[in-house]
This record gives C-alpha cells, structure tokens and sequence, in this order.
C-alpha cells in the first residue's frame, strides 16, 4: 500500500493511536497482514504493514546462517526494536511505552504518507517546519510557475 497524505492525530494517555480511516478503509488483511511493525527513532514511529517489512527485511537479510558482525548486529538491533501491534476494532494501536520514550512522542502528532510507510511525528515540529517543507517540494517538483505558460 502506498502512503500519501498528512493527518493530525493524538496520542492518547493510554498511548493509543487510531489510524487514519482514509487508510483503515484500504487496509486489507489478506495484503497488508494483520498488524503494524512500529520502528521507533528520536522524533518519529515509522509504521510499516505487516507485509511490506516482511519484504523490506527479507531484501535486507543475507542468505547465510553466519552474517559477519556489522550485519547481525544491525538485524539484532531492528528486529529487536521493532514491534508488531494489532489495531484495536475502533482502529487504535497502542504504541508501547519503549517506543514513546525513544521517540519522544505524545499528545499532538501528525501522521505522514511516506510512501511506503506511515511515519509519526511531533505536530508543532511540523507545522513550525512547513516553508522549508514546501521548498523541498518545489525543489523536487521543479519550481516553474505553473501559470507561466
């Protein structure tokens, strides 16, 4: 499923989060699994479906029994962070207590498209953040005048 759009949503005090129905409405268990995987960092969730972090992490994995350091320690460290959370029936997910303290989020957060995940950022630091956004859009769109024709 490709993300696209922004959504100002909360996190509630029991550390639930209802995802946006545009999106609830195009989940299909059968494509996307039946949970989240929550991938917590400073200042964000990343929150792939359950089959696209399937895919992302079999591209990822070597095929061997015996990685090299460098690579079992970054698996060790992903999978072990990551968490897989099933929606509630009202769409909720309640984010664990491990990945709002990594994060540094509650209360106000938006949730973004990122194409192939949802990512979970802190409202204010958006917002506060919007002209530099648009300008990196119009860095990759291009920025001639559309009216200029």
């Amino acid at each position: 499923m490709l993300f696209t759009g922004q959504f100002e949503h909360l996190i509630d005090s029991k550390a639930r989060l209802a995802i946006p129905a545009s999106i609830r409405n195009r989940w299909d268990p059968e494509r996307d699994g039946a949970e989240w995987k929550c991938v917590p960092r400073s200042g964000e969730l990343k929150l792939y479906t359950e089959t696209t972090y399937q895919h992302l992490a079999d591209a990822m994995a070597e095929q061997t029994l015996t990685p090299d350091t460098k690579q079992a320690s970054r698996n060790a460290v992903l999978h072990s962070y990551t968490a897989g959370i099933v929606p509630d029936s009202a769409g909720r997910i309640t984010i664990p207590k491990l990945h709002l303290k990594i994060s540094g989020l509650g209360g106000e957060v938006m949730v973004l498209g990122s194409g192939q995940y949802l990512s979970v950022v802190d409202r204010e630091k958006w917002l506060q953040n919007q002209e530099r956004h648009l300008g990196l859009l119009d860095e990759m769109l291009g920025s001639a005048d559309p009216f200029d024709l």
